[in-house]
């Protein structure tokens, strides 16, 4: 389950106030090794969480972390002290929507790397598993954008919805224009074709067309 931005900053809140309430306990000159082991972990998990992979946050508390030694509550009270900006810059990120940017590019970075593996396919005259591939990143893309515009993605009875489903749900909610919803469509038969093992109803210069457009799709629709 995806969580929404104002329950992250809830949950995020929390482990601060808890940070704060024992505080005393924590900042030398004393310093309470309890007190420490039960801050310490709260405070990594929660910056594991929902620290933008890749991110000047994650690797921050990962060099921070790295060096903290468990046995001795200085090093830990000395490490929580560190983390707690990074957790109250985090959560400021969060409340004012600058994580959306970042998110959006990470999964662009990530697309991109199987649209590169399909270009090779394609290059080798491997025409089905790239189309294969390449319906795989539409349809995950199709589901990033319903997330981001807050449509849901799942039936009633909680499956997924389909990829074709999802482009109509974009359509109905004037996310993608008709002209555009009839493109993706085209591209899922494309797929499907594929994978059922309908080999001879689409041809390579097809799936060449379908990389080159979904990976324009993706940059004109981040998610």
């Amino acid at each position: 389950m995806t969580l929404k931005t104002n329950e992250i900053i809830k949950q995020i809140t929390f482990v601060l106030h808890e940070y704060y309430k024992r505080s005393d306990d924590i900042c030398p000159p004393f310093v309470d090794r309890t007190a420490c082991l039960e801050i310490y972990p709260m405070l990594c998990d929660i910056l594991d969480r929902f620290c933008p992979p890749d991110s000047n946050y994650e690797y921050s508390v990962s060099s921070i972390t790295e060096n903290c030694e468990l046995h001795d509550a200085t090093s830990v009270s000395k490490t929580i002290q560190s983390l707690v900006p990074i957790l109250v810059s985090l959560k400021t990120a969060y409340e004012n929507n600058l994580l959306d940017e970042l998110s959006e590019i990470y999964h662009a970075d990530i697309f991109n790397d199987f649209l590169e593996m399909s270009e090779y396919l394609l290059s080798e005259g491997y025409k089905d598993p790239a189309a294969m591939m390449i319906g795989g990143v539409l349809e995950e893309h199709l589901r990033k954008l319903c997330q981001k515009y807050n449509i849901s993605v799942n039936k009633e009875d909680n499956s997924p919805k389909k990829a074709a489903a999802l482009n109509d749900e974009l359509m109905k909610a004037d996310i993608l224009k008709k002209g555009e919803h009839k493109t993706v469509v085209a591209w899922l038969d494309i797929r499907n074709s594929a994978a059922h093992a309908k080999y001879t109803e689409y041809q390579p210069e097809q799936v060449k067309l379908m990389l080159l457009g979904v990976r324009d799709f993706i940059s004109r629709y981040p998610a």
